[in-house]
């Protein structure tokens, strides 16, 4: 497979339309922006505006494929100290 499909094909793979993400951030916006950009590929969303929810989440059992996360938040490494297997992406919506 190419590492430069087409939007149609990618929107079509059965993998993306099976993983689960979950966006966190302060910022309202951003977290709709990046909620929209992933369900037009089926990617389902969940979202939390701090890294206090995503851990109280994972404690209740919760799992996600994927967190995408503020780089300023704390939680990363309280994530990886409870052994969360998810891909973590830092992301900021600041410009530095």
């Amino acid at each position: 497979m190419s590492s430069f499909q087409s939007y149609s094909s990618l929107n079509n793979t059965n993998v993306v339309k099976k993983l689960t993400t979950l966006i966190i951030d302060d910022d309202i916006v951003f977290r709709m922006v990046h909620k929209a950009l992933l369900r037009k590929f089926g990617v389902k969303t969940h979202e939390v505006k701090n890294g206090q929810q995503v851990i109280l989440d994972h404690h209740n059992g919760a799992c996600f494929d994927l967190i995408m996360m503020d780089l300023d938040m704390s939680a990363t490494k309280e994530l990886r100290d409870m052994h969360v297997d998810s891909l973590i992406v830092g992301m900021t919506s600041h410009k530095k």
